[in-house]
Protein backbone atom coordinates (compact mmCIF):
# COMPACT_ATOMS: atom_id res chain seq x y z
CA UNK A 1 0.00 0.00 0.00
CA UNK A 2 2.81 2.18 0.72
CA UNK A 3 4.40 2.10 -2.97
CA UNK A 4 0.87 2.65 -4.22
CA UNK A 5 0.38 5.85 -2.30
CA UNK A 6 3.57 7.41 -3.02
CA UNK A 7 3.18 6.56 -7.05
CA UNK A 8 -0.51 8.54 -6.22
CA UNK A 9 1.11 11.09 -4.33
CA UNK A 10 3.17 11.99 -7.94
CA UNK A 11 0.43 11.57 -10.31
CA UNK A 12 -0.42 15.30 -9.18
CA UNK A 13 2.73 16.65 -9.00
CA UNK A 14 3.23 15.37 -12.10
CA UNK A 15 -0.16 16.84 -13.52
CA UNK A 16 0.67 20.03 -12.27
CA UNK A 17 4.55 20.31 -13.78
CA UNK A 18 2.75 19.39 -16.86
CA UNK A 19 0.08 21.94 -16.96
CA UNK A 20 2.77 24.40 -15.84
CA UNK A 21 4.99 24.07 -18.78
CA UNK A 22 2.18 23.98 -21.39
CA UNK A 23 0.70 27.37 -19.81
CA UNK A 24 3.91 28.79 -20.50
CA UNK A 25 3.99 28.09 -24.01
CA UNK A 26 0.47 28.15 -25.23
CA UNK A 27 -2.19 30.68 -24.26
CA UNK A 28 -4.52 27.56 -23.58
CA UNK A 29 -1.69 25.38 -21.80
CA UNK A 30 -4.10 24.46 -19.38
CA UNK A 31 -6.48 23.13 -21.74
CA UNK A 32 -4.43 21.12 -23.94
CA UNK A 33 -2.71 19.86 -20.62
CA UNK A 34 -5.80 18.33 -19.03
CA UNK A 35 -7.00 16.90 -22.07
CA UNK A 36 -3.65 15.32 -23.05
CA UNK A 37 -3.99 13.91 -19.33
CA UNK A 38 -7.14 12.56 -19.47
CA UNK A 39 -6.79 10.92 -23.07
CA UNK A 40 -3.73 8.91 -21.03
CA UNK A 41 -5.94 7.91 -18.28
CA UNK A 42 -8.65 6.98 -20.63
CA UNK A 43 -5.66 4.58 -22.87
CA UNK A 44 -4.59 3.41 -19.30
CA UNK A 45 -7.69 2.74 -17.96
CA UNK A 46 -8.44 0.75 -21.16
CA UNK A 47 -5.29 -1.15 -21.19
CA UNK A 48 -5.87 -1.76 -17.43
CA UNK A 49 -9.17 -3.48 -17.65
CA UNK A 50 -8.09 -5.37 -20.75
CA UNK A 51 -5.61 -7.30 -19.21
CA UNK A 52 -7.33 -8.11 -16.06
CA UNK A 53 -8.06 -11.34 -16.29
CA UNK A 54 -5.66 -11.86 -18.84
CA UNK A 55 -2.17 -11.18 -17.51
CA UNK A 56 -1.04 -12.63 -14.48
CA UNK A 57 -1.51 -11.14 -11.03
CA UNK A 58 1.32 -9.44 -10.04
CA UNK A 59 1.99 -7.73 -13.90
CA UNK A 60 -1.61 -6.07 -13.38
CA UNK A 61 -0.54 -5.17 -9.99
CA UNK A 62 2.71 -3.59 -11.33
CA UNK A 63 0.58 -1.71 -14.45
CA UNK A 64 -2.30 -0.75 -11.50
CA UNK A 65 0.60 1.26 -9.73
CA UNK A 66 1.71 2.84 -13.08
CA UNK A 67 -2.44 3.55 -13.59
CA UNK A 68 -2.74 5.12 -10.16
CA UNK A 69 0.03 7.76 -11.41
CA UNK A 70 -1.74 8.37 -14.32
CA UNK A 71 -5.52 8.57 -13.02
CA UNK A 72 -4.38 11.13 -10.40
CA UNK A 73 -2.38 13.18 -12.91
CA UNK A 74 -5.26 15.90 -13.73
CA UNK A 75 -6.64 16.15 -10.88
CA UNK A 76 -4.96 19.70 -10.18
CA UNK A 77 -5.20 20.70 -13.85
CA UNK A 78 -9.07 20.92 -12.98
CA UNK A 79 -8.95 23.07 -9.96
CA UNK A 80 -6.55 25.14 -11.62
CA UNK A 81 -8.29 25.82 -14.57
CA UNK A 82 -11.42 26.69 -12.79
CA UNK A 83 -9.45 29.31 -10.80
CA UNK A 84 -7.96 30.61 -13.48
CA UNK A 85 -11.08 32.24 -15.09
CA UNK A 86 -13.16 33.11 -11.81
CA UNK A 87 -12.59 36.71 -10.05
CA UNK A 88 -9.93 36.13 -6.85
CA UNK A 89 -13.01 37.16 -4.56
CA UNK A 90 -15.17 33.85 -5.85
CA UNK A 91 -12.43 30.99 -6.70
CA UNK A 92 -13.18 28.94 -3.48
CA UNK A 93 -16.50 28.85 -3.55
CA UNK A 94 -15.92 27.92 -7.84
CA UNK A 95 -14.08 25.24 -6.77
CA UNK A 96 -16.24 24.59 -4.44
CA UNK A 97 -19.21 23.88 -6.79
CA UNK A 98 -17.16 22.67 -9.39
CA UNK A 99 -16.29 19.79 -7.43
CA UNK A 100 -19.68 19.12 -6.61
CA UNK A 101 -20.98 19.60 -10.10
CA UNK A 102 -18.28 16.99 -10.78
CA UNK A 103 -19.73 14.70 -8.02
CA UNK A 104 -23.14 14.63 -9.06
CA UNK A 105 -22.84 14.67 -13.15
CA UNK A 106 -19.81 11.75 -12.99
CA UNK A 107 -18.45 10.43 -9.88
CA UNK A 108 -21.94 9.78 -7.97
CA UNK A 109 -22.97 8.06 -11.88
CA UNK A 110 -19.88 5.60 -11.92
CA UNK A 111 -21.34 3.09 -9.41
CA UNK A 112 -24.87 2.78 -10.82
CA UNK A 113 -23.56 2.30 -14.26
CA UNK A 114 -20.68 -0.39 -13.54
CA UNK A 115 -23.60 -2.36 -11.93
CA UNK A 116 -25.79 -1.50 -14.89
CA UNK A 117 -22.91 -2.56 -17.38
CA UNK A 118 -21.70 -5.27 -15.51
CA UNK A 119 -25.25 -7.02 -14.63
CA UNK A 120 -26.03 -6.36 -19.02
CA UNK A 121 -22.39 -8.57 -19.68
CA UNK A 122 -23.68 -11.33 -17.73
CA UNK A 123 -22.16 -10.08 -14.04
CA UNK A 124 -19.26 -11.87 -11.94
CA UNK A 125 -16.22 -10.46 -12.91
CA UNK A 126 -15.87 -10.42 -16.36
CA UNK A 127 -19.31 -8.59 -16.83
CA UNK A 128 -17.53 -6.45 -14.12
CA UNK A 129 -14.82 -5.77 -16.14
CA UNK A 130 -16.68 -5.42 -19.49
CA UNK A 131 -18.67 -2.74 -17.70
CA UNK A 132 -15.15 -0.99 -16.29
CA UNK A 133 -14.02 -1.06 -19.78
CA UNK A 134 -16.90 0.32 -21.61
CA UNK A 135 -17.12 3.12 -19.27
CA UNK A 136 -13.70 4.15 -20.23
CA UNK A 137 -16.03 6.16 -23.27
CA UNK A 138 -16.90 9.09 -20.33
CA UNK A 139 -13.30 9.54 -20.02
CA UNK A 140 -12.61 10.16 -23.33
CA UNK A 141 -16.19 12.19 -23.52
CA UNK A 142 -14.84 14.33 -20.63
CA UNK A 143 -11.59 15.14 -22.51
CA UNK A 144 -13.75 16.20 -25.99
CA UNK A 145 -15.92 18.57 -23.24
CA UNK A 146 -12.73 20.16 -22.01
CA UNK A 147 -11.27 20.11 -25.71
CA UNK A 148 -13.95 22.63 -26.46
CA UNK A 149 -13.31 24.72 -23.77
CA UNK A 150 -9.67 25.38 -26.05
CA UNK A 151 -10.38 28.50 -27.49
CA UNK A 152 -12.45 30.38 -25.37
CA UNK A 153 -10.58 29.42 -21.69
CA UNK A 154 -7.58 31.98 -23.09
CA UNK A 155 -10.21 35.37 -23.46
CA UNK A 156 -11.94 34.22 -20.01
CA UNK A 157 -8.64 34.16 -18.23
CA UNK A 158 -7.34 37.42 -19.47
CA UNK A 159 -10.82 39.18 -18.84
CA UNK A 160 -10.26 38.36 -15.23
CA UNK A 161 -6.58 39.33 -14.64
Amino acid sequence: SGSSDLIGVAGPILGGSFSDILNKRYPAGRVYAVVLSMVLVAASKFVLFYIIGVWSLPWVFAYGLFDGLVTMMPLPIYFTIVQDIVPNHLRSGAVGIFGTLTFLFGAAWGPLLVGFFSDFFGGGAEGLRLAQLTLVIFIVLSAVAFACTAKSYPREKDSVN
